[in-house]
This record gives C-alpha cells, structure tokens and sequence, in this order.
C-alpha cells in the first residue's frame, strides 16, 4: 500500500484533466494578484486566523508577500488547465507551526 506522507513534509500534488492542484508559489502572483486587487472580491475572502489581514493585494510585491506568508500555512492552488490559469485558492488554516 502506498502511504502518503506528512502533507506539511511534502506538500502533494493533485491533478486530472482539467486540473492541477499544488502548492501555491511565486510564480503564481501575476495570475493571482488579478483576482486579490479586486476589490468586488473582498467580501468573498476568507480572513478569519488571518492576523487582521484583509486579503487585498493591489501590487506583485504585496502579492508576493502574501504568498511567502502563506507558506506558515497549507494553500493550494488550482490550476485551470484549460484556461491556463491559477486564479482560485485553497487553504487550511492551521498553522505548521502548530503542529
């Protein structure tokens, strides 16, 4: 039987035809700081455990903190494999450090 490991150890990858899930990184900024400089999107982001963080990044470099940030948590992003595209998120919220 195949174990999967810790997945704050390895973070795994998902994927099918029409998506891939992985771990989010910097090099998703350009496509995620379109849908965090949104504002029409700021009431449907989740900023509860959050640090008072409103999840509205209007520039590259605050996006690119953001995800540094991130990294003390689980996020995975879905790529759209058809549109080519990382422009949603998914996370758990507890910390690596708490566990």
């Amino acid at each position: 039987m195949n174990k999967m490991k810790p997945v704050y150890e390895e973070v795994p990858v998902f994927e099918n035809d029409n998506y891939l899930l992985r771990f989010v990184t910097t090099e998703d900024a350009n496509d995620l700081v379109k849908v965090y400089s949104d504002k029409n999107a700021l009431p449907f982001f989740n900023s509860d455990n959050c640090h008072g963080d409103n999840f509205y990044y209007s520039t590259i470099e605050r996006m690119n903190e953001a995800i540094q940030f991130w990294h003390e948590f689980l996020h995975g992003n879905p790529e759209d494999r058809v549109k080519g595209i990382f422009d949603k998120l998914l996370d758990d919220f507890q910390m690596i450090e708490s566990l």
